[in-house]
């Protein structure tokens, strides 16, 4: 999995449960280095932020990038900020605050995503 978020410490319990479970976690800060990412590497699903570096928008305009560059892979949005009754685009399996939350939404993905060679 990708995990996109400008601030990955916030993420360091979960990314070491994941990799104790045998997932391979990834990081990235920036829609930039997502991109470089997945210019390079495989991925199963991505788990994103939406606020980074200022931009309230960040983790929004990363799911209209990887339209333009035919990426579709399934999206968790974790984010304090994460509001779906603004609308919710169709790359976003689940949005959430809650770390159980997380969990459970990348195991689903995991159990109906075919998972892809590495």
């Amino acid at each position: 999995m990708l995990w996109v978020d400008d601030l990955p410490r916030n993420n360091i319990y979960l990314k070491e449960l994941f990799r104790q479970l045998g997932m391979v976690v990834d990081s990235a800060t920036s829609t930039g280095e997502a991109m470089a990412c997945l210019d390079h590497h495989k991925y199963d699903l991505v788990i994103s932020d939406i606020y980074r570096e200022s931009d309230p928008q960040a983790g929004i305009k990363m799911l209209h990038e990887f339209r333009t560059r035919g990426i579709s892979l399934p999206v968790i949005i974790h984010a304090a900020r994460f509001d779906p009754t603004l609308g919710v685009d169709p790359m976003i399996f689940g949005g959430t605050n809650r770390i159980d939350e997380v969990v459970h939404y990348v195991i689903d993905v995991m159990e109906r995503v075919p998972l892809r060679d590495a």
